[in-house]
């Protein structure tokens, strides 16, 4: 008997030499020593009963019998128990697996991390702004009996939109509500992708409730292509039909979708806020706020449906003495960080030297700010940039009064910046200056300054000297990872504006007669236009992808690179966007001037001629990257289509997407 115990003990003994490498879960370790010291308990009882005298043995055999017996009703105790540890630690592995295969069909969800609430979202309100409003929302969320299941935050560009919604979404999130969000962004092309929004707030509401979970993977684990899909299809079935498998819920579940006037296809955005009203009230009490501009595809789909289905609120509308005080508020709490130093001497501001800021330019700012924060915020950081602080308040606030003048009441302000900008620049800056706004705007994916410069071929000091000059509206970040933007999509708006951006002069003395003769301030020189940039833009990424498929990334195009990180850093991230997005570039090419038509059509056609295959072998290497090319190819056939009849693209074309499908395959897409 003894003999077979240390039979049973040998393999425990040399467990942790035959395992050195693998994790062993505390609780088993700690069942496989319990169970290891009893039986050395019991083989040192064996020990004892065979080592007793005859003697021993003959007096005592009685007892001797029952520990005998004892010894095996305890054997076979532990045996019994190792036997239902191992089958319980089975059962927890096959729950492990299920659990990670789960996690793979959630994760395949294609998505945008960067839309989530708290992932490089606009800044909330200040603690005392905007009272009214906010509560308002948190009333019609929490109130069980509002039918409304849709809540319609809209104004104009400037008035605050996003800054109330990260509010909400702050709250929400504190009171265990917030179901998902989804923050829209021009400035990057998946946050600005229609069709990417539902699929993202499926996947928040993944991680909220098991039951959704399930529901959610045995829907996409037979569903290819969902980000193909209309989002009243992918809400029909990646969120309302999961919600439907959840248990009942006594809180509201709030989602958040800001800036929906910021995706592009405005298809995708009417049939988004047509679902969203479609929602029933007893769903979960689910709630939706959707922030927007009010442009055509959202206004009328929301007046077609009943007003008892939804709630609207309107910034630009609200009691404007209470804008104006929340604007006062917040002017004063950002300028009193900003106390001017050196200290200020001189008659006309000795004021300032016992108050700042002055009260009586505050109330000037908040008259020129119209209602609109994003002027406020936009006047902080450019009286905060480098310069007398004191006297960049006093030229803001005692400008001629023109607030009026412009689409959203923001243009003298920019045309102040731009015209300051330029000052004293020669052309050749001015061009410069005009080339890299054009970038940072018509990008289709944000860029780092890095990155930038090594698009326009122009060195790092040369570019942020240029940049800095328009600090309060364009965000250059010290950390090399992070992208330049713009501070607010209005200053957008109003370069690309042949209106708004116009040959006005600025020096305020001036009457702007045709004898003016500030020309070289006026704003236009900077106006950015749209078909130059965009085939300037073209030409470079071209060329960037013609240089590197004869260099050492010709050998490595089926590298390990991620095509949808957000991220970008090193040369081969340069390299990516120009694959992926130098398409999208030329769709915005002008097809009607013949002489540049020939050019870009030569050019084009020498590219594919000669780097076409490698370019496709790059687009071929994974499911994302192939997914572009399709894309890509329809792009460069739908412009092709329009060239005038003396033009033809290269015969590649026609062949292209089958050869596209064949490297695919080849390549073991994943």
């Amino acid at each position: 008997m003894i003999e077979r115990l240390d039979y049973l003990l040998s393999p425990f003994r040399t467990l942790p030499d035959r395992n050195r490498n693998i994790e062993i879960p505390v609780a088993l370790k700690e069942h496989i020593e319990g169970f290891q010291n009893d039986l050395v308990s019991i083989e040192d009882t064996c020990r004892n009963l065979r080592n007793c005298t005859l003697v021993d043995g003959l007096l005592y055999s009685s007892e001797d019998k029952q520990m005998i017996a004892g010894v095996f009703r305890q054997l076979k105790f532990l045996l019994e128990s190792l036997s239902a540890g191992s089958a319980l630690r089975t059962e927890v592995n096959t729950s492990n697996i299920y659990t990670d295969v789960h996690s793979l069909f959630i994760n395949a969800i294609p998505r945008s991390k960067a839309a989530r609430w708290r992932n490089g979202t606009p800044g909330e309100c200040i603690e005392g702004i905007r009272t009214a409003i906010l509560e308002d929302m948190m009333t019609w969320i929490l109130d069980g009996s509002d039918t409304r299941c849709v809540c319609w935050l809209n104004s104009v560009a400037g008035a605050g939109k996003s800054a109330v919604a990260s509010s909400v979404a702050h709250w929400a999130a504190d009171r265990g509500i917030l179901g998902g969000s989804f923050f829209c962004s021009r400035n990057d092309s998946q946050q600005k992708d229609a069709r990417l929004v539902i699929p993202t707030i499926a996947f928040h509401l993944s991680e909220l409730d098991m039951a959704f979970r399930q529901e959610l993977v045995s829907v996409v684990r037979h569903w290819d292509g969902i980000d193909l899909e209309t989002p009243s299809q992918q809400l029909e079935r990646l969120v309302i039909k999961p919600l439907l498998s959840m248990g009942r819920r006594s809180d509201p579940l709030l989602l958040i979708v800001d800036a929906l006037d910021e995706c592009t296809n405005e298809i995708a955005r009417r049939e988004l806020v047509s679902g969203f009203l479609s929602i029933t009230h007893d769903l979960h009490a689910l709630k939706v706020l959707i922030t927007s501009r009010p442009e055509v595809p959202e206004r009328e789909t929301f007046q077609s449906v009943s007003s008892a289905r939804w709630k609207d609120i309107i910034l630009h509308r609200m009691d404007r003495r209470l804008v104006d005080a929340d604007i006062r508020m917040y002017l004063h709490a950002k300028l009193i960080t900003m106390v001017p130093s050196p200290p200020i001497s001189g008659d006309t501001v000795t004021e300032m030297e016992n108050t700042w800021p002055p009260e009586h330019l505050l109330d000037q700012l908040v008259q020129k700010s119209a209602g609109l924060f994003i002027f406020a915020t936009t006047v902080c950081r450019f009286i905060e940039s480098p310069g007398d602080r004191a006297e960049q308040l006093i030229q803001i606030a005692n400008v001629s009064e023109s607030h009026n003048e412009g689409e959203y009441g923001l243009d003298h302000l920019y045309r102040r910046t731009a015209s300051s900008a330029i000052e004293n620049l020669p052309d050749s800056k001015v061009n410069d200056l005009r080339t890299v706004l054009g970038t940072i705007i018509l990008l289709q994916q944000p860029m780092t300054l890095r990155n930038i410069c090594l698009l326009l071929k122009m060195t790092r000091n040369h570019v942020e000297g240029m940049l800095s000059r328009f600090h309060s509206v364009v965000v250059v970040p010290s950390d090399d990872r992070d992208f330049v933007r713009l501070f607010h999509s209005s200053f957008r708006d109003f370069l690309m504006s042949n209106t708004r951006c116009s040959n006005k002069c600025e020096v305020e003395w001036c009457m702007n007669s045709r004898e003016c003769a500030h020309t070289k301030l006026f704003v236009s020189r900077l106006r950015v236009r749209p078909a130059q940039n965009h085939r300037s833009i073209c030409f470079r990424l071209l060329d960037l992808m013609k240089n590197a498929f004869s260099g050492p990334h010709a050998d490595n195009m089926s590298g390990d690179h991620d095509a949808t990180t957000s991220m970008p850093y090193s040369d081969d991230d340069i390299l990516r966007y120009a694959c992926l997005y130098w398409s999208d570039h030329l769709s915005f090419v002008s097809t009607h001037n013949t002489a540049e038509v020939r050019i870009v059509v030569d050019l084009i056609n020498s590219f594919l001629c000669e780097k076409g295959d490698v370019w496709l072998s790059y687009m071929g290497k994974d499911t994302d990257t192939f997914k572009v090319g399709v894309q890509s190819l329809d792009a460069i056939d739908e412009w092709g289509a329009k060239l005038p009849g003396q033009f033809k693209l290269h015969d590649w074309i026609a062949t292209a997407r089958t050869n596209l499908t064949a490297m695919a395959l080849l390549g073991n897409l994943t």
